[in-house]
């Protein structure tokens, strides 16, 4: 990609030489999905890659169990998608369903296994959830930097058909 920087406004302006196969980030793996991802949808945490600290996203604030298995995330209440509708524990849920259904074949599925195991989510309540690891992992909830949260009630429909490889192609 080409950087480059105009004004003394900050502002930067880059361009990508690839074009995104898909806008489902959930089936399509390659860099200028993960670009255009990151541009369109939020994740729950940030990992700050010069710090290496996490930021608050979509959950605003977090704990872990002392062993560290279980990570409870309160969500922001504030949140909508751009079509209004707002953003809930339902959406995170949707999300980690269509990330493990085996039907889709989620290309990024693999960078949330631990030990080979999904990870295990409930909603405690519409802004709160909890996340269960199957076993420890050093980095924790970090890896949750790679999962954008999607809108449920855009893509249940799809995900229940069988379709969700499909949605949000380049063509929507």
């Amino acid at each position: 990609s080409d950087v480059c920087s105009s004004d003394l406004g900050g502002r930067i302006v880059a361009t990508y030489r690839s074009e995104p196969s898909s806008f489902n980030r959930y089936v399509a793996p390659r860099a200028a999905e993960d670009l255009v991802a990151r541009l369109l949808y939020a994740t729950l945490v940030r990992l700050d890659r010069t710090t290496g600290r996490l930021e608050p996203r979509l959950a605003r604030s977090w704990t872990s169990s002392p062993d560290g298995l279980t990570w409870t995330l309160a969500l922001r209440d504030d949140v909508a998608f751009s079509d209004g509708e707002p953003f809930t524990a339902a959406d995170v849920l949707f999300s980690f369903q269509a990330l493990y259904d085996p039907r889709v074949k989620s290309e990024i599925a693999s960078s949330l296994l631990i030990g080979g195991k999904p990870l295990q989510v409930r909603a405690l309540d519409a802004h709160t959830i909890a996340i269960v690891f199957p076993s420890a992992y050093a980095p924790g909830i970090s890896l949750l930097d790679a999962l954008p949260i999607l809108p449920a009630h855009k893509l249940r429909a799809a995900l229940e058909a069988g379709t969700f490889r499909d949605a949000w192609g380049v063509t929507t």
